[in-house]
């Protein structure tokens, strides 16, 4: 894993004298930015057991991933079978008691907070290894560290983006180097 400290070559010389938890904050916040308008970093989780009338499923990384979230699901399969996306707004919209229908299989899902997927409608019958998810993931926003290939492949490009941040501090008097 590379550092935030990593990408200090392409920016510090631009915004000398800018304080570090700045410019931590501008490359995290730029290679966020990164990773959820390009959708490249991207991670299949291994297969979770569905529990009968359980509907919430967070899901955890491995062992040098923990500054990773999920920024979106892209697919998303139930004891074999693919299901949607959807969201509680349409759910309200759509679905009257939406929120206690229960199923053998959930049919539609919703990400929550902190990694966390709702199945709807609640699935009724345990399915081991019944749950797959692959997503593109994004650096939280307390990461420290980047994946090598994003700091090797698009360091300058994230570096531009902490820059147009920090100078649009400095220009504006939001900062006093």
């Amino acid at each position: 894993m590379a550092t935030l400290r990593d990408i200090y070559i392409h920016v510090t010389p631009s915004v000398q004298g800018c304080p570090v938890a700045l410019i931590n904050n501008a490359i995290r916040s730029a290679a966020i930015e990164f990773c959820e308008r390009t959708n490249m970093w991207k991670y299949a989780f291994a297969k979770q057991d569905v529990v009968a009338d359980t509907d919430t499923y967070t899901f955890t990384f491995p062992v040098g991933m923990e500054d990773a979230m999920i920024s979106k699901p892209t697919y998303v399969e139930v004891s074999g079978l693919q299901v949607n996306p959807t969201n509680e707004e349409d759910l309200d919209a759509l679905q009257y008691l939406w929120r206690d229908a229960t199923a053998k299989q959930a049919q539609l899902y919703y990400m929550d907070f902190d990694n966390t997927m709702i199945l709807v409608p609640i699935p009724t019958e345990t399915i081991t290894e019944g749950l797959y998810v692959e997503a593109c993931l994004k650096p939280t926003m307390t990461a420290t560290a980047l994946p090598d290939w994003l700091y090797e492949n698009w360091s300058e490009t994230i570096a531009h983006g902490a820059l147009m941040r920090l100078q649009l501090l400095l220009r504006h008097g939001g900062v006093r180097p």
